[in-house]
């Protein structure tokens, strides 16, 4: 039989299979099959870097709370990254991702969920507070404070020394948000006396004062068994301030008062002949013009 196709009479075989571009295959021509071991092996130890990392900048950066209570919140970040980055590798058909793609995506991951839990509400309150001008106060002792000085001697010294012995008797959470403390003894030419404790706020009180100065200095005042304060004006530096002369533990003639902003909180107790609240306030926001500063 003749044709014109000169194959025609050749024998048929099936075509050979056309290499997939997206499978690796070996010098046998076989494509190679993933190695699952190898994926977890390499996500464990991209997430271990991950939580290194993480624990670092958290510790440093976050101040609330035990540091082992803080390691602990890096954890579930770590090891969830790690699964999912794992599990999606494995899931891959005759496919091995690459050592660099598996530890760019627990890394990738782990830094977005760190970013969206603790970076993001962090850097909200931020933002809050220097819309508000309070976001970097900070409180000092200086010499002169407008017309009040300060005193100096072994007794202010031992008194100084035991109200901050008082402050470490507090318990664990409130200690961890007392960033930094000052105190201080001024007089007026001998006509007038206050004590100043001033109190640059950290960690979980810094985020309450950035939130509400108000609620935080009415929880301050509650704190130091203040009850039925007046509210009154805080001034230029904003925030909220309050006074009252009755104060109970002090004697008459003695006016206390208080103000909190988005960094800082200050009291004073101001003993002056025929002083009343709105004088006090007065005197209260003029000093704090002079014991605060920027950054």
């Amino acid at each position: 039989m003749s044709s014109d196709d000169p194959g025609a009479s050749l024998p048929r075989y099936p075509a050979p299979p056309t290499p997939d571009p997206d499978v690796p295959y070996g010098p046998d021509g076989r494509p190679q099959q993933v190695d699952r071991g190898r994926t977890w092996a390499i996500a464990w130890a991209c997430g271990g870097v991950a939580y290194v990392g993480l624990l670092a900048l958290h510790l440093s950066t976050e101040t609330t709370g035990a540091a082992a209570y803080r390691a602990g919140q890096m954890i579930p970040i770590a090891v969830v990254s790690t699964v999912v980055v794992a599990l999606i590798a494995r899931s891959a058909r005759n496919r091995t991702w690459p050592w660099w793609g598996i530890a760019l995506g627990v890394l990738g991951l782990s830094v977005l969920w760190y970013a969206a839990v603790y970076l993001a509400p962090r850097i909200a309150a931020d933002n809050r507070a220097e819309s508000s001008g309070q976001a970097d106060y900070s409180l000092s002792t200086p010499t002169q404070a407008g017309d009040w000085t300060l005193v100096e001697g072994d007794g202010a010294t031992r008194r100084e020394e035991q109200a901050l012995a008082r402050l470490d008797e507090a318990p664990e959470d409130i200690r961890s948000g007392l960033g930094d403390v000052v105190y201080g003894e001024y007089a007026i030419r001998g006509r007038a006396r206050l004590v100043f404790v001033g109190i640059n706020a950290a960690g979980g009180m810094e985020d309450d004062l950035r939130e509400s100065s108000q609620d935080g200095l009415r929880d301050f005042m509650a704190g130091a068994g203040v009850t039925g304060a007046e509210s009154v004006a805080a001034g230029e530096l904003g925030g909220a301030m309050a006074c009252t002369d009755d104060v109970e533990g002090l004697p008459d003639g003695i006016v206390y008062c208080a103000w909190a902003d988005a960094a800082t909180l200050g009291q004073l107790t101001i003993a002056r002949p025929d002083l009343d609240v709105d004088a006090a306030a007065g005197l209260a926001r003029e000093f704090r013009s002079h014991v605060t500063s920027r950054g």
